[in-house]
């Protein structure tokens, strides 16, 4: 296991996300032959979250982890989860809030802002679902920031305009 795939496993379990994980130890356990020290410390505590996340984080101390690997790993494997129905973009997002608390502040950390901003306005009624959803994608799928503002300022205008002539229709 590299100290990227290490540092990458210990955010997904943090945010919730073991299913690979387990997937990867139970092949390593299966293939490797002597089974290696990381991989054997994992396969003993791998019902305990924090002991699992624990050897993992030891492990990657002794290296120098590529940040911006690790990053796109996570980035990559929940655009999968994301495009195969298996998250939503607010399961998404609730996993990137928990991998943002443990990350050094900075590139490319930085970048799930992007992201939590836009869920945070959802959150606080200032978006619709819709809007944010636009959003999320434009931004997680294409690497096209919109302006979530502008386009529920514009949703916000055509309800409004659809309502009065609504109205106006019925006298």
């Amino acid at each position: 296991m590299t100290p990227e795939r290490a540092a990458y496993h210990r955010l997904m379990l943090l945010a919730g996300l073991q299913e690979e994980f387990e997937k990867e130890l139970d092949f390593a356990l299966e293939t490797e032959d002597p089974i290696t020290a990381p991989i054997l410390d994992l396969a003993f505590c791998m019902s305990n979250l924090d002991q699992t996340v624990s050897v993992l984080y030891n492990y990657t101390l002794d290296y120098s982890v590529d940040e911006q690997q690790v990053y796109d790993m996570i980035m990559a494997e929940l655009r999968r989860q994301y495009v195969g129905n298996h998250m939503t973009a607010g399961e998404v997002c609730e996993a990137l809030s928990k991998i943002q608390r443990t990350c050094e502040f900075g590139d490319p950390w930085i970048d799930l802002y992007t992201y939590l901003y836009d869920y945070e306005l959802l959150d606080e009624g200032m978006i619709s679902q819709e809007v944010f959803e636009a959003g999320f994608e434009s931004a997680f799928l294409h690497g096209e920031r919109i302006d979530v503002w502008a386009l529920q300022k514009e949703r916000n205008q055509k309800k409004k305009k659809s309502l009065l002539d609504f109205f106006r229709k019925q006298k």
